[in-house]
């Protein structure tokens, strides 16, 4: 498989990732752009399991980059997908014996695609049990808006959040193809087929429409998290994108409390299950570290 499948989660249409997360994506896209990845030794093991608590509590780790959909590169990279975070949801929801749903969040962020309709599954959630979103110790753009559905997020002292906005990005590999004796020939129909084309310059025309696409997608993003925290849209928007880290998460109004992550997951389990240590071992491996 090439890692251009990367490519089409970064170029060309709108992300919600951290701008570190995002740029660090695609340096490794161009630093491998063609080169061939031998997925015959990876195995799909599938993403992280929800783990329950004796007192009733459904933990669902949510780390890595978020997809629409489960894809090999979840099996490498440890992504994480909103069909998957969908199903456990589900799953989570429908025993009896779980009465609070934690996200275990620890993500940059990720795909536009598909994120919305999820974090309206979890706020519409809210509606039928307990939900607490724990940042265990990253929860920006698209997974800050995940964490935004929930009844509480909860930041340990040097967890952040934030990065409410979203980016696109047009590669032009026009000059690099001509150094290279390179030439290609579009042949196509309809006048805007090749708009995003990185074979050629990014017109002013093409620019505006993904522009023009970007800003839907940020104006989407501020409304919602706006709705879901009960603030003004203007408050989410005054933050620019930044990144919050702590006690200033809460303060401005994108956490509810401070609190490390183990503290808080700890708090779940009763002291004679803390006390054993092979579940205490097991609860670590799935929900404390990532």
């Amino acid at each position: 498989m090439k890692i251009s499948l990367l490519a089409t989660h970064l170029f060309n249409e709108p992300v919600m990732l951290s701008e570190g997360k995002f740029d660090t994506l695609m340096n490794v896209y161009l630093s491998r752009s063609g080169v061939e990845i031998d997925m015959s030794g990876v195995v799909n093991k599938g993403e992280s399991a929800t783990f329950i608590t004796p007192r009733g509590s459904a933990i669902i780790p949510v780390s890595g980059t978020l997809t629409h959909r489960p894809t090999g590169l979840n099996a490498m990279s440890g992504a994480c997908s909103y069909s998957g975070i969908d199903a456990k949801l589900d799953e989570a929801l429908a025993n009896p014996n779980v009465s609070t749903i934690i996200l275990d969040i620890n993500s940059h962020g990720g795909m536009v695609a598909g994120a919305f309709d999820q974090a309206e599954r979890i706020y519409a959630a809210r509606k039928e049990k307990q939900i607490i979103a724990i940042v265990n110790e990253a929860a920006y753009s698209a997974a800050f808006l995940m964490a935004s559905a929930a009844h509480k997020i909860i930041v340990p002292r040097t967890g952040g959040v934030g990065s409410i906005g979203v980016i696109a990005q047009h590669v032009d590999r026009s000059e690099a193809n001509a150094k290279a004796g390179i030439k290609v020939t579009p042949v196509f129909a309809g006048e805007k087929k090749t708009d995003l084309s990185p074979n050629q310059p990014l017109s002013d025309e093409a620019h505006e429409r993904l522009q023009s696409s970007v800003n839907e997608s940020y104006e989407l993003f501020v409304d919602t998290v706006a709705r879901f925290r009960g603030m003004e849209t203007q408050l989410i928007k005054d933050t620019q994108a930044g990144l919050y880290v702590g006690a200033k998460a809460v303060e401005i109004g994108l956490a509810d409390e401070v609190n490390s992550a183990k503290a808080a997951l700890a708090a779940l389990l009763p002291r004679s299950v803390q006390s054993n240590k092979r579940i205490g071992r097991r609860a670590k491996a799935i929900t404390l570290n990532h």
